[in-house]
């Protein structure tokens, strides 16, 4: 009987070297595919049950907006459940956010003062937090602030910005007919009239005031009488501290050195979507529009 010998160099060796290398990436490939799949329900059930610790810091990063970098309908049913856990004693909101939709602003804060009324809470704010997250941090037993935390804003804002200028210089006009002179104007399309100007601010202005109440009822006295937070303005730490918007001075290896292996931290992917962009109002795909459109005007008359 005689035995073919294959050289390492020959043209079988060669192909047998390839068809194992061509296997080991198809399970690669089929790997990277399953895990695409996986259910981010799957997922998060994994993350929170690494959260069957004492103690659970849960991070949010980035603007409130639904769907987006921080939002409700992630963050409410994470701290329903993560609060729900008899192991919790003391939960670390770490908070970074310029502010964003006071609506799910609202509804992270409620949820921290409804589900867990029972745990210690302390609000941990590295950067900023400011407007709806202060709101939030507001809900908490304890608010520490490193150095280079900013907090305060407190109140309501509408930015205006009219296009209807650019948007004119491309053909475009708007016209709007209301029931009432209150009523309008087309946001980020045209200027609001004097009238309007006044029932926003009127409405504004209510609505600040009562963030600001909800925020001292929140700290239950421990904001000065004679903070001007209902102004709007931006706090530094020290400041803040000596008005009573936070309660002390710390960072964030502060607390992990003061709970060490006891803590689990969650990251922003559960509370929302820290990597997406907020998207462009009306307004500002509209002037994005003619923007667009005069690039267009003036490549065409070269």
């Amino acid at each position: 009987m005689e035995i073919e010998k294959v050289s390492a160099g020959s043209p079988a060796s060669k192909k047998q070297k390839t068809s194992a290398t061509e296997k080991f990436m198809m399970v690669l490939v089929t790997l990277a595919l399953a895990i695409l799949f996986i259910p981010k329900s799957l997922i998060n059930k994994f993350e929170e049950s690494s959260a069957d610790s004492s103690v659970v810091l849960i991070r949010f990063d980035g603007t409130f907006n639904d769907n987006g970098q921080i939002s409700a309908s992630k963050s409410v049913p994470l701290l329903k459940s993560v609060c729900g856990k008899p192991t919790l004693k003391t939960l670390v909101l770490h908070l970074s956010s310029e502010g964003g939709h006071a609506v799910e602003g609202e509804r992270v804060a409620s949820a921290v003062g409804k589900y867990c009324e029972k745990k210690h809470v302390i609000a941990l704010v590295e950067s900023s937090c400011l407007s709806a997250c202060y709101g939030v941090a507001a809900k908490a037993d304890e608010i520490w602030a490193s150095q280079s935390g900013y907090v305060g804003s407190i109140g309501s804002m509408i930015s205006w910005v009219d296009y209807s200028v650019a948007l004119e210089r491309q053909g475009v006009k708007e016209m709007v007919l209301t029931s009432g002179e209150a009523k309008g104007p087309s946001m980020g399309r045209q200027m609001p009239t004097s009238i309007q100007v006044q029932d926003l601010q009127s409405a504004l202005t209510s609505s600040g005031l009562a963030f600001a109440r909800t925020v001292r009822e929140s700290r239950k006295g421990r904001i000065s009488k004679d903070a001007p937070i209902e102004t709007g303005g931006i706090y530094a730490p020290e400041q803040a501290l000596t008005l009573g918007l936070i309660d002390d001075i710390k960072t964030i290896d502060d607390v992990r050195d003061m709970f060490g292996k006891d803590m689990t931290e969650i990251g922003p992917e559960s509370t929302g979507s820290p990597f997406n962009h907020v998207g462009r109002n009306r307004g500002e795909e509209l002037f994005y529009l003619a923007m667009q459109k005069a690039r267009e005007a003036i490549e065409t008359s070269k």
